[in-house]
């Protein structure tokens, strides 16, 4: 196979982490957004239950924003890497950046969502609390394997094709 200017490849390359970071940004923003605004109606409900629906917040918050970090680690590979290729890689960059990126997006919805209606619940029902919050936890980590999943095949794409 005939070499491609490096040019086109770079221009896959950072096309690719744009859209990677790009997408994994508005999933984590949009699930932590949600999660906020449940969480202020929340504690308007409840004022005295501020602290635990806080927490509750932050922890939901902080799941949802491992979909973006995912997309920044790919973003950084597929920009600070030097690639000479083929054909089949420049799509293979491109397509690195679409998986995590798009995984991203909807894990970060996801667990934004999971999250929002946490807080929602603890507003409603302050002595399930715990309960609430472990199963949130625990809905969200399993939510974000499938980010873990686009992440390996984005890392594939990037190192082994």
């Amino acid at each position: 196979m005939e070499a491609l200017d490096p040019f086109y490849v770079k221009m896959a390359a950072y096309s690719g982490a744009a859209l990677c970071m790009g997408l994994g940004a508005v999933g984590a923003a949009l699930g932590e957004g949600y999660t906020a605004g449940h969480a202020a109606m929340g504690m308007n409900r409840q004022p005295a239950e501020s602290g635990n629906i806080l927490r509750n917040m932050l922890i939901g918050q902080a799941i949802a924003e491992t979909s973006g970090i995912f997309a920044l680690l790919v973003a950084i590979f597929l920009v600070l890497i030097s690639f000479t290729a083929a054909l089949p890689k420049v799509f293979g960059l491109l397509a690195a950046g679409l998986s995590t990126g798009f995984a991203g997006l909807g894990t970060g919805v996801g667990a934004g969502i999971v999250s929002a209606d946490a807080a929602s619940g603890i507003a409603r029902q302050p002595e399930a609390s715990s309960r609430v919050t472990l199963t949130m936890v625990i809905g969200q980590a399993v939510s974000q394997s499938t980010t873990v999943y686009a992440l390996l095949v984005s890392l594939i794409l990037i190192f082994a094709i």
